[in-house]
């Protein structure tokens, strides 16, 4: 068998012109009918194929399986406990530069992910635009509760908050329309990521979709 192409993906089996075979770019995986090939579900992938899918897929086509999902989350995770370990002791601006520019990087790998999984149990990706829409709004609600506390117009908390700032509230006053903001916007926000997190792991793949490939 010939060695797999470096770009994890579906190929044709040229041992049997009828299937294709799973490339993880390491190594051939499974086979599957040519015909329903690339609608057939992505098949799991093991940790360092994740985290190549991940830098080097850069499409909001096709599929990603739950593994590949979750092993990419977890890199990040792991990536951001050693970058805010290792910046801790910088000056604020250079700190927040970098965090800041470590999260854009880390959105937009997964967003795409993301997208493909939804692929994959059968939902547009267009549905993370609505997720992403009612998480705005839950911040929208913390940002204001949080500016009540330090009375301060949420815009420019937001303009604090970006430039790196820091505020340290000892015994505050929450009235009862902060406290109603805070809970709707801690209840909305959780809401979203538990959402996400039924349909990223728990949602059955879909074997025939039409959002396979777009």
């Amino acid at each position: 068998m010939s060695n797999p192409p470096a770009t994890p993906g579906w190929y044709l089996n040229p041992d049997d012109p009828a299937q294709v075979r799973w490339s993880d770019g390491t190594q051939w995986g499974p086979t599957q009918p040519a015909a329903g090939g690339a609608r057939s579900g992505a098949p799991p992938v093991k940790f360092g194929a994740a985290i190549r899918l991940g830098l080097t897929k850069w499409t909001l086509k096709g599929r990603a399986s739950r593994s590949e999902y979750w092993y990419v989350v977890l890199a990040l995770f792991i990536l951001n406990f050693v970058l805010n370990t290792a910046t801790s002791g910088m000056h604020d601006g250079a700190h927040t530069a970098i965090v800041y520019t470590t999260d854009l990087a880390e959105f937009c790998v997964v967003t795409k992910i993301l997208v493909r999984r939804y692929h994959d149990i059968g939902r547009s990706g267009w549905w993370i635009t609505i997720q992403a829409g009612v998480a705005l709004v839950a911040y929208g609600f913390l940002f204001t509760a949080a500016a009540n506390v330090l009375h301060m117009s949420a815009g420019h908390l937001l303009a604090q908050v970006l430039s790196g700032k820091h505020y340290t509230v000892i015994n505050p006053h929450i009235s009862s329309s902060t406290g109603t903001l805070l809970g709707i916007g801690i209840i909305v926000g959780l809401s979203v990521g538990v959402w996400q997190v039924v349909w990223a792991s728990l949602a059955p793949t879909q074997r025939h979709t039409k959002w396979s490939d777009v």
